[in-house]
C-alpha cells in the first residue's frame, strides 16, 4: 500500500489524476488508506476514471496484489444513478449511492437524525448485554461500562455530535447494566430502595406507593420544620413571573406583600374567574372599587412580562440561585439548629 501511496502522489503532481480540495489552501485529497482498504476521491471525469484504472492495473503488475474490482464500489456525488452505473460497468465495479458504511462509520448520512444512530445504540446494547450483568460483580460491570464508553466515543463522537435522544438511550443502557432493571426485584437498585424504606417482602405496588408518600412526607416535613423556626417558606422559595402562564394571579404569592386576593379582597370577590392567569383575562366590570383597582394596576405595572416560562427562585440571594452561605446565614439568624 505504501507503493500505491507514492504512485498516487506522483500521479496527482503530474496532473494525471485530480483529487478534491476541501477548502482554500487545504491539501488535495486523492486517496485514503486503512490496512488493505482504499478510498479514491477525485473529480467526476472520464479521464480521471480511466487514469485511476490504469494506476491500479500498473500496481497489480508491479506488486502482484490483485485489485478485486467486483468487490469495489463507485459513488457519484451529485451524479445521476444511470451515469454512475454506466461508468461503474466500465471498471467492473458496482454503483452505489450515499450513505455507505466505512470502518463502521456511516458516510454521507445526516447524523442529526436519530435513526442513523441506531446501529451505534445497538452496538452499545450488544456489548452491555443483560446476561453480562448477571455474571459480573459490581466492579466488573463498572469496568465493562468504562471500557465500552472509553472506546466508542473516541471513534464516533469525535466525528459527529450525537442528539440528546441518543445519549439518553445510551445512558439508560448503562444504568440498567450497573444498577439493574427497576422491575427486577433482585437488581441492586431494588435492594437499595428496599433497604432505605424497609420494604422487604412487600408487594411491588405497595413499595411504589410507600416511596412516593415517603418522599413527599419528607419534603413537607422539611417545610414545616423551617416554618416552626420562624422562617416563612415563601421568603426562601419565591415565584418568578415571566409570561404568567404558570402562575395564578390572585391565589399564588408571586409578588412581595402576600397574595393579591388577600391584599385586594374587594376586587377578588367580584372576579368571575378566580383562577385567572394574568391581567388580560380580568373581568372587573361594574366594580365600583376604583381605588383598589388603581392600587392593583400600580402594583402590577412594576412587573414586566416576558415570553419565558414562570419559574421558582431562591429568595435569600439576589441572583435567585440557591447558595449554602445564604441559607446558613438565615438559619443562624433564626437560631435554627436542625439538620436538613
Amino acid at each position: 500500500m505504501k507503493g500505491l501511496n507514492v504512485t498516487m502522489r506522483a500521479t496527482c503532481n503530474k496532473g494525471l489524476f485530480y483529487g478534491v480540495k476541501i477548502g482554500n489552501g487545504d491539501p488535495l485529497i486523492s486517496h485514503l488508506f486503512y490496512a488493505d482498504d482504499a478510498i479514491f476521491v477525485g473529480e467526476w471525469s472520464q479521464n480521471n476514471l480511466k487514469n485511476l484504472a490504469r494506476i491500479l492495473r500498473c500496481f497489480h503488475i508491479t506488486s502482484g496484489l490483485k485489485v478485486n474490482f467486483h468487490k469495489s464500489k463507485v459513488f457519484g456525488i451529485g451524479i445521476s444513478q444511470n451515469i454512475t452505473r454506466g461508468w461503474a460497468n466500465l471498471l467492473g465495479c458496482v454503483a452505489r449511492t450515499l450513505p455507505f458504511n466505512y470502518l463502521g462509520v456511516s458516510v454521507g448520512a445526516n447524523m442529526n437524525h436519530i435513526k442513523n444512530w441506531q446501529p451505534i445504540v445497538d452496538m452499545f446494547n450488544s456489548k452491555l448485554s443483560t446476561w453480562k450483568a448477571k455474571t459480573l460483580s459490581f466492579g466488573g460491570r463498572l469496568t465493562l461500562i468504562n471500557s465500552v464508553l472509553g472506546n466508542i466515543p473516541t471513534y464516533y463522537l469525535s466525528l459527529f455530535k450525537a442528539p440528546c435522544e441518543v445519549t439518553n438511550s445510551i445512558e439508560k443502557l448503562r444504568r440498567q447494566l450497573l444498577w439493574g432493571h427497576k422491575l427486577d426485584n433482585t437488581s441492586l437498585w431494588s435492594q437499595v430502595i428496599t433497604s432505605i424504606h424497609n420494604l422487604s417482602d412487600k408487594p411491588a405496588d405497595h413499595l411504589s406507593k410507600k416511596i412516593i408518600v415517603g418522599v413527599w412526607n419528607n419534603i413537607a416535613g422539611a417545610k414545616l420544620d423551617i416554618e416552626k423556626k420562624g422562617v416563612q417558606f415563601n421568603i426562601i422559595i419565591q415565584k418568578s413571573v415571566s409570561s404568567g402562564t404558570d402562575t395564578l394571579f390572585w391565589q399564588d404569592e408571586w409578588i412581595h406583600g402576600g397574595k393579591l386576593k388577600d391584599r385586594f379582597p374587594g376586587l377578588y370577590s367580584i372576579e368571575r374567574k378566580k383562577d385567572v392567569k394574568w391581567m388580560k383575562d380580568f373581568n372587573l366590570a361594574g366594580a365600583g372599587l376604583s381605588l383598589e383597582l388603581a392600587q392593583l394596576i400600580a402594583v402590577v405595572a412594576l412587573f414586566i412580562t416576558g415570553v419565558a416560562s414562570d419559574s421558582w427562585k431562591f429568595g435569600l440571594d439576589s441572583s435567585g440561585i440557591f447558595t449554602t452561605r445564604a441559607m446558613c446565614a438565615k438559619m443562624v439568624g433564626n437560631n435554627m439548629s436542625f439538620s436538613l
